[in-house]
């Protein structure tokens, strides 16, 4: 997989291929995060692309017929969403307004027919003025209780709305265009439009370059090497802040899970809301509650919430998959529980951290920044949360480990890559983690599927990535550890100053 980048925030060009593992090695505030953000972004937009569209087009139409009849009673609600849905089912089939109509007389033809077999009164069919009158009251005193039972009464509504929606008065006129305009958007334009509301939730609305003199569109590109059944080349172009085009416009089945904060396992219990839990936990800020809702945080609580409910409901959800994978996924578990004996869990009152050395769960809110990092990761894989060809982006998880626990967690990472097919990009500042990533990537025979980037500085004040091979893969791990050395040497002056 290639991801091409081309004035993306402060990145003016990279060209990066997504295979295995991805080390991203670079100065703070290169725009090394972006990186990751962006792949989230492009997939993110197309994931259940067609059930959106297909809900949104629904629900469109539910509020145009309301508008047109905003004193319709309750009754007529269910059938507005009955005769959307009807629409939606043969949008690809409407062109025009003739084919409109077509459609409408349908789900007018298949109500009556189902009024005949329910109702022996055949002259109540078609709807007459004064059930016209009941269902589209002139006021809201003018609604009574229906005496009929809700199906029949249902049926009699989309009757009675589809013979408005057919008549030739002006108010039915301009509601059949409106639904027309809504039927025939390009789904291209859909996608497009949903791409881009996508990226500024990503980026906090800030897409295009925002270096002084750069012009040039923002192109973002994700292609496949090798496709797969149902795998897309996925592409973006943005003119400042807008999207103006996209490759295609269909399901993406693969997804970007972004870790950035091991707070995050706290969240896991799809039980309560986090919006509650957080509120809960402690007073926030907006600027707190707009990071820790980012999108791509919500979308790994999602598939976390995802995972436990489906076990806790069903516990045949995934069985094949883990039996499958029991083997590599144990492997993985035993090699975390050599620097850290302990597993999260689902207890009554939220996320808890279990571990042989206490007494009893702790909540995970108590756990340490490293442990949460270590538990985090364990999750994912045990709870199958990243499958067989997903990118899992990890930015900087070194941050809050120690040496020994960045070794151990840079060997799980090339298991977790080889193992179970699972790609993954990680940003790091640290020369343990680098130096342990190439170590077990020579170790597990994986050398080949590890891959270094660096960002080199433009005149403009942008920044171009580059792979780093050969011999410059020891230029990079020497300007990581290049500081320490420093220090070394200072600390060893400063002895014989003394001496």
């Amino acid at each position: 997989m290639q991801l091409t980048i081309h004035n993306l925030g402060k990145i003016r060009d990279a060209d990066i291929t997504i295979d295995g593992i991805t080390v991203i090695a670079a100065r703070n505030d290169t725009g090394k995060s972006t990186i990751g953000k962006a792949a989230f972004a492009l997939l993110n937009s197309f994931e259940n692309f067609a059930e959106k569209i297909r809900i949104d087009m629904q629900d469109s139409i539910v509020r145009t017929i309301r508008r047109a009849l905003p004193r319709a009673s309750w009754a007529s609600w269910d059938a507005c969403t009955i005769i959307a849905r009807g629409l939606v089912q043969v949008s690809s089939q409407i062109q025009d307004e003739s084919d409109l109509i077509h459609n409408i007389n349908i789900i007018c033809d298949h109500y009556s027919e189902f009024l005949l077999e329910d109702d022996a009164q055949s002259d109540n069919i078609i709807p007459n003025d004064d059930i016209a009158d009941k269902l589209f009251p002139s006021t809201s005193e003018d609604v009574e209780e229906p005496e009929e039972d809700t199906e029949t009464l249902t049926a009699r509504a989309v009757i009675t709305m589809t013979s408005w929606l057919l008549s030739s008065t002006e108010n039915a006129q301009q509601c059949r265009q409106a639904i027309l305009r809504l039927i025939t958007i390009d789904v291209r334009t859909k996608g497009a439009t949903l791409t881009e509301r996508t990226f500024r939730t990503v980026f906090d609305d800030q897409i295009a370059s925002r270096i002084p003199d750069v012009k040039d569109k923002t192109f973002i590109r994700l292609a496949e090497q090798r496709q797969a059944c149902g795998e897309q080349d996925r592409e973006a172009t943005f003119q400042g802040d807008s999207c103006i085009s996209i490759s295609n416009a269909s399901d993406e089945l693969r997804k970007v899970l972004i870790v950035d904060d091991p707070n995050i396992i706290e969240s896991f219990d799809y039980r309560r809301s986090r919006y509650y839990r957080m509120s809960f936990r402690r007073n926030i800020t907006q600027q707190d509650y707009r990071s820790y809702s980012a999108s791509y945080r919500q979308e790994l609580i999602s598939a976390a919430w995802s995972a436990l409910r489906h076990e806790a409901e069903n516990p045949a959800e995934n069985l094949s998959e883990s039996i499958l994978a029991t083997e590599d996924m144990q492997q993985i578990i035993e090699l975390l529980q050599e620097s850290f004996i302990g597993q999260s869990k689902l207890g009554t009152h939220g996320m808890v951290m279990i571990r042989e050395q206490l007494s009893e769960p702790i909540n995970m809110a108590n756990a340490s920044m490293g442990s949460k990092a270590m538990l985090l990761l364990r999750f994912l894989v045990e709870h199958l949360v990243v499958h067989e060809s997903d990118i899992l982006v990890l930015d900087e998880p070194e941050i809050h480990l120690h040496p020994e626990w960045q070794i151990t967690y840079a060997h799980a990472l090339v298991l977790i890559a080889k193992r179970m097919g699972i790609r993954v990009i990680v940003t790091t500042h640290s020369p343990f983690f680098l130096k342990a990533l190439a170590g077990y990537s020579g170790i597990e025979d994986y050398s080949d599927q590890l891959r270094y980037y660096t960002a080199d500085a433009n005149e403009d004040g942008s920044n171009s990535f580059r792979e780093v091979t050969d011999s410059g893969i020891g230029e990079l791990y020497a300007s990581m550890s290049r500081p320490l050395r420093e220090i070394d040497r200072a600390v060893f002056k400063e002895m014989l100053h003394n001496d």
